[in-house]
C-alpha cells in the first residue's frame, strides 16, 4: 500500500509543470509556429483559435495572473476564455465566435515558457467568418489631460451606432491605438485609463469620448480625466512668503477659467487683502524652469567657451607630447599614451502637449505682507470644474510664527563656549598636575 502510495506522489509530481532540470541556461522566449485559422482567411466557421509555439508554456505569464488576460479579442462578446494545452493555446469568447463578422484576436506581451522568458511584442490575427475584410482603420491616442502625458495603461473601445458592437483595442507605451479592418459607419470611440486593468472603465477612472464617422481611414485625439458631478474645491492654502499663497483645489479646474477675482483673502474682521496678481501654480513653475534653464545655458555656453580654450592649450601640449614621443621612438624608448578628447551627446527635447492642462493651483500674489501669527480665510468664488459645474469654497489658515533664527545659535555657540571653558579647565588642572613637584624624596 506505502509503495502504491508513494508511485502516486512520484506521478502527480511529474505531471506538473516546471523548469526541466540541467542543461544550458535557455534565455530565450518561445517561438509562435503558427496560428489556426491564417491570418485574412474568409468565410471560416470557426470555433476557436490556436496559437502554436516551439516549447511548453507556463501557465502564469509575465504581467498578469491568468492566461484569460494575455488575450484581446474584437468584437467582444464575453471575456476571452484560454484553454493550456502545454505548447499550444486555444482561444474563444466565452459566446463564442459569431457568423459575417471581422474578428481581431491578439496576443499581448508576457506569454512565457517554464524558466519566465516572455515573448515582449504583440501578436495579432485577422479573420472573417463571414464576407471579405474591410481595409479599414481607425487610429488615435490617448492622453491623461490632467496629468499633462500620453495615458500608457489604456483601454479603448468603439461602439457601433447601429448595433453597439463593441470593438476594443489597448494602448502602446505611448499611448496610441488602433481599430483594423472594422466596418464602416459611425461610432463612439472611447478610452479610459484603466487602473487596476479590469478592462472596464470604473468610477474615478479618468476617461473621453467622441463621435466619429468611418469611411475608411480615421484619426482622433482622447483626452481623459475625472468626470465629476461636483464643482473644484479648495483642499489646502499656504503661504510661501509674506506676500505669495498657493491656492490648491481637490478638483482640476477648466484651464479657460479667467484667474482674475477667482481668488480673495480676507482679514479676520473680513476686510480684504489686496490682491496684485493670480496665476495658474504651473505657468509659474514653467516660467521659472525656464529662467532655470536660460541660467543653465548661460554657465554652459561659458563652459564650453573654456573647454574650447582648454582644448587649444591640449592640443598645443598635445603636439609637444607627439614631437617627444617620436623623439623617445627615434632614442628607442616607448612613447607616451595619449588620452581620447571628451565627447557629449546633445539631449532630446520633449513634445508639447497639445491641450493646455486642468489648473490645479494657483498662486495669488498679494498687495501688502501678511502677519506672522494671524488668521485669513481665502476664498475661491465660482470655480469651473471640466464639466463646466462651478462652485465656491473657502478655507481658514494662519500664518506661521517664525522661530529666531540666532535662538539656537547663541545656544549653540554658549554650549561651545561653556565646553571650551570645562575643556580648558581640565586641561589646566592636568597640566598643573604634571608640573606640580612630587615629594621629596620620593
Amino acid at each position: 500500500m506505502i509503495v502504491v502510495a508513494g508511485a502516486a506522489l512520484v506521478a502527480a509530481a511529474c505531471a506538473q509543470p516546471g523548469a526541466p532540470p540541467g542543461g544550458p541556461p535557455d534565455h530565450l522566449p518561445p517561438v509562435l509556429l503558427g496560428v489556426t485559422p491564417d491570418s485574412g482567411v474568409v468565410s471560416r466557421d470557426v470555433h476557436q483559435v490556436t496559437f502554436r509555439f516551439n516549447e511548453v508554456l507556463s501557465e502564469t505569464p509575465r504581467g498578469a495572473s491568468t492566461l484569460d488576460a494575455m488575450f484581446l479579442i474584437s468584437p467582444a462578446l464575453g471575456e476571452p476564455r484560454v484553454s493550456w494545452h502545454r505548447s499550444t493555446l486555444d482561444v474563444r469568447p466565452t459566446s463564442g465566435f459569431r457568423a459575417n463578422t471581422v474578428y481581431t484576436v491578439t496576443m499581448l506581451p508576457g506569454i512565457a515558457d517554464l524558466r519566465g522568458n516572455a515573448l515582449l511584442e504583440p501578436r495579432t490575427v485577422v479573420f472573417s467568418t463571414g464576407a471579405a475584410i474591410p481595409n479599414t482603420r481607425l487610429a488615435g491616442v490617448i492622453y491623461d489631460w490632467v496629468g499633462g502625458t500620453t495615458a500608457r495603461q489604456a483601454g479603448v473601445e468603439a461602439i457601433a451606432q447601429w448595433d453597439s458592437t463593441r470593438y476594443v483595442a489597448r494602448v502602446d507605451s505611448a499611448g496610441h491605438f488602433a481599430f483594423e479592418h472594422v466596418p464602416a459607419g459611425v461610432y463612439v470611440v472611447r478610452g479610459y485609463v484603466d487602473q487596476n486593468t479590469n478592462r472596464q472603465l470604473d468610477p474615478r477612472e479618468a476617461w473621453d469620448s467622441v463621435r466619429v464617422a468611418l469611411q475608411d481611414t480615421g484619426a482622433v485625439e482622447l483626452f481623459a480625466f475625472v468626470h465629476d458631478s461636483v464643482g473644484p474645491g479648495i483642499s489646502a492654502a499656504a503661504a510661501q512668503d509674506s506676500v505669495t499663497i498657493t491656492v490648491t483645489f481637490d478638483r482640476p479646474l477648466d484651464p479657460a477659467q479667467p484667474l482674475g477675482g477667482l481668488v480673495t483673502v480676507l482679514r479676520r474682521d473680513s476686510t480684504a487683502v489686496p490682491v496684485r496678481a493670480i496665476e495658474n501654480s504651473d505657468a509659474a513653475r514653467s516660467r521659472a524652469d525656464s529662467a532655470a534653464r536660460d541660467s543653465l545655458a548661460q554657465r554652459d555656453t561659458a563652459a564650453r567657451r573654456d573647454t574650447a580654450a582648454r582644448r587649444d592649450t591640449a592640443a598645443r601640449a598635445g603636439t609637444a607630447r607627439r614631437d617627444s614621443a617620436a623623439r623617445d621612438t627615434a632614442r628607442g624608448e616607448a612613447p607616451a599614451l595619449l588620452a581620447a578628447p571628451p565627447s557629449g551627446r546633445p539631449s532630446a527635447g520633449a513634445a508639447p502637449f497639445p491641450r493646455p492642462r486642468p489648473i490645479t493651483a494657483v498662486i495669488v500674489r498679494l498687495g501688502e505682507p501678511l502677519v506672522p501669527g494671524r488668521e485669513y480665510r481665502v476664498m475661491a468664488h465660482d470655480a469651473r470644474g471640466l464639466l463646466g459645474i462651478t462652485r465656491s469654497s473657502s478655507r481658514v489658515f494662519t500664518i506661521p510664527v517664525p522661530t529666531p533664527a540666532d535662538s539656537s545659535a547663541r545656544r549653540d555657540s554658549t554650549a561651545r563656549a561653556d565646553t571650551a571653558r570645562a575643556d580648558t579647565t581640565r586641561d589646566s588642572t592636568r597640566d598643573s598636575t604634571r608640573r606640580s613637584p612630587g615629594p621629596r624624596g620620593a
